[in-house]
């Protein structure tokens, strides 16, 4: 699952762009400079060995296994923990509703509503989404003001 931070590309390209823009303005002058002493300047002295990019790109593809392997298991992690949620949640709902005897069934439903608006909650902040109509559909209109 990838979390977008905005639905509009424009906004998240601006975004990633800010977030970068000394290492993109380094490496855009960096490499301009390169370019200029190489092609107008006709200094073909300057070249980069294999050896160094070959040695440079293994130790980069490895960092990037590395890190896409730990993004996955953090991932991971956090699925196998939302769907145990999920599934105590259930639970939670059969026992609410089937043992006690005490309760009146508006009451059951109440709890079960108040712990699925709790679930669609938790869910809308770990995204970090805005959309709190959803929680408001579970509880009552005087428990939606609060």
């Amino acid at each position: 699952m990838i979390i977008h931070f905005s639905n509009s590309i424009t906004d998240q390209i601006v975004g990633i762009v800010k977030k970068n823009l000394f290492q993109i303005l380094f490496f855009a002058i960096w490499g301009g400079a390169v370019f200029v002493i190489h092609h107008y300047l006709e200094l073909k002295e300057i070249a980069v060995p294999l050896g160094a990019v070959s040695i440079v790109g293994g130790g980069l593809a490895f960092f990037l296994a590395f890190r896409n392997n730990s993004a996955y298991d953090r991932w991971w992690e956090a699925r196998k923990i939302w769907g145990g949620i999920v599934n105590i949640s259930r639970t939670f709902a059969g026992y609410v509703t089937n043992f006690p005897k005490d309760l009146s069934q508006q009451d059951k439903e109440r709890i079960v509503k108040r712990h699925a608006a709790w679930m669609n909650a938790l869910r809308i902040q770990l995204r970090e989404q805005d959309n709190w109509d959803e929680v408001y559909h579970w509880l009552d209109d005087e428990e939606a003001k609060t």
